[in-house]
């Protein structure tokens, strides 16, 4: 598990991983308990994507809610997250770019810097 793919989980995806991996299915024997979010990143990714799958069918509706929304953000690529991050910068600079433009004022009595012409 990467870094940004810890900091993204809610509450809930995190309950919900330490109760599968804790509970249901510990990583080692003997069982060794899994307290904080950084003993995530020790666990290889496969390894708990196969611990969670394993357990999607056992889930109740609400748990297999929290397990898609889950699934999803653990089996984004780094590339994926990058590509985002990208749209989401872009989409808020140009939404800057036109709050400022709204705001912006015209100027109003000042001479054209265009010649004038007449033909």
């Amino acid at each position: 598990m990467r870094i940004s793919q810890l900091q993204s989980l809610t509450n809930t995806e995190l309950s919900l991983i330490f109760h599968i991996i804790n509970e249901i299915e510990p990583i080692s024997s003997p069982k060794v308990e899994v307290r904080g979010k950084n003993d995530l990143l020790w666990i290889k990714h496969e390894q708990l994507i196969s611990k969670l799958t394993r357990q999607e069918s056992k889930l109740t509706e609400e748990g297999k809610e929290v397990f898609k929304r889950l699934m999803e953000k653990l089996n984004k690529t780094s590339a994926q997250e990058i590509i985002e991050e990208a749209i989401r910068q872009q989409y808020l600079d140009s939404e800057n770019l036109t709050q400022m433009e709204l705001n912006y004022e015209y100027p109003t009595n000042t001479k054209s810097s265009q010649p004038d012409f007449q033909f």
